[in-house]
């Protein structure tokens, strides 16, 4: 098995309650496409970047701690341009 560093996804709705059902569906088709070439994902270096805005936004970033790969709300690389802002 090979892993594989450097690889990025994005998924982006106008409904955040839409993310938790589209990240499992984004997840499962690139560890497909992984699998598919003899490659895994590795998990304890993934890293997700959740950003929500709107009603709705913080009950959504809880649901996704739950569920993503070291979930943060802001990166090392964007620093303050990435900064939590979780309107209800």
């Amino acid at each position: 098995t090979s892993f594989v560093d450097d690889v990025a996804t994005t998924i982006a709705t106008y409904e955040p309650q839409q993310l938790p059902n589209m990240y499992d569906k984004m997840v499962a088709k690139f560890d497909n496409a992984m699998q598919k070439n003899s490659m895994k994902q590795n998990a304890t270096k993934a890293i997700t970047i959740v950003k929500a805005y709107g009603k709705g936004s913080k009950e959504t970033i809880k649901q996704m701690q739950g569920k993503c790969h070291n979930m943060v709300t802001q990166t090392k690389y964007l620093g303050s341009k990435m900064s939590e802002r979780n309107d209800n």
